[in-house]
């Protein structure tokens, strides 16, 4: 469970499907491209967990939230690392298009961290501005080469996707009903199943109807084990692709 303490499952599925836009819409991505992504999803992680864990009591915390708790100054320091890096990456390796859309991006991670993390507003508002954010970061370097149009439909099924996976691991924490979350990945598992034949909705597809599975089925495990899984759902592309 330690990537997932650790936050690094969320920027390993981002650099999964970031890879994956840029093969089945051709687009370049180069080493920095992919670094920038991976540091900003795990620094936004980081922040968002040490909000939390300053927010939460000792006896409503988590394993996660008390490591995060424990270890406030060891992860700050690496937050800060993480934020130099990424500006270093920014100004030296990035093409002026995708920091100029990058810039961008970062002025929007600025308001969620803003109006969620610090405020403490919490809820599925604040699961559509996490996916929405995690889809324009995935689907930023694609955006510079492939035609907007043509990115659309594969973008809104990926943020359903991710807004899916998040809803899910809310619904197991208790605060809302799994079963409309279920159905509605199930739903959409099924739509792009019969949308198209590609890689690209086959992931898409794959992995909705594994966490609906999982969120039927699932009852029996831990929840830490239940988030791991759907978070393993989601790195479909990783198999799909060559085989198609």
């Amino acid at each position: 469970m330690w990537p997932s303490v650790l936050s690094l499952d969320a920027p390993l599925v981002a650099l999964v499907w970031q890879d994956f836009v840029c093969r089945s819409f051709p687009s370049t991505l180069l080493p920095a491209g992919r670094w920038m992504l991976g540091l900003s999803v795990w620094g936004i992680y980081l922040f968002d967990r040490l909000i939390d864990a300053r927010r939460r009591t000792r006896a409503s915390a988590s394993p996660r939230t008390s490591f995060y708790s424990e270890h406030r100054r060891i992860v700050t320091g690496l937050l800060a690392a993480i934020v130099m890096a990424g500006a270093f990456i920014a100004a030296a390796g990035l093409r002026r298009q995708v920091f100029a859309g990058g810039v961008i991006a970062g002025i929007a991670v600025l308001g969620y961290l803003g109006a969620f993390a610090v405020t403490g507003l919490s809820g599925l508002s604040k699961r559509l501005a996490a996916a929405l954010i995690f889809t324009v970061g995935v689907f930023l370097v694609a955006g510079v080469e492939v035609p907007l149009a043509r990115l659309l439909w594969p973008a809104l099924s990926f943020f359903g996707l991710c807004f899916g996976n998040l809803a899910l691991n809310t619904a197991w924490e208790g605060r809302m009903n799994t079963l409309p979350v279920c159905v509605s990945l199930l739903g959409l598992g099924l739509l792009c199943l019969l949308a198209a034949r590609s890689p690209w909705y086959a992931a898409v597809s794959s992995s909705s109807i594994m966490m609906s599975a999982l969120g039927l089925l699932g009852n029996a495990l831990s929840k830490d084990l239940r988030k791991a899984l759907s978070d393993a759902a989601l790195l479909t592309p990783l198999f799909l692709l060559r085989g198609w």
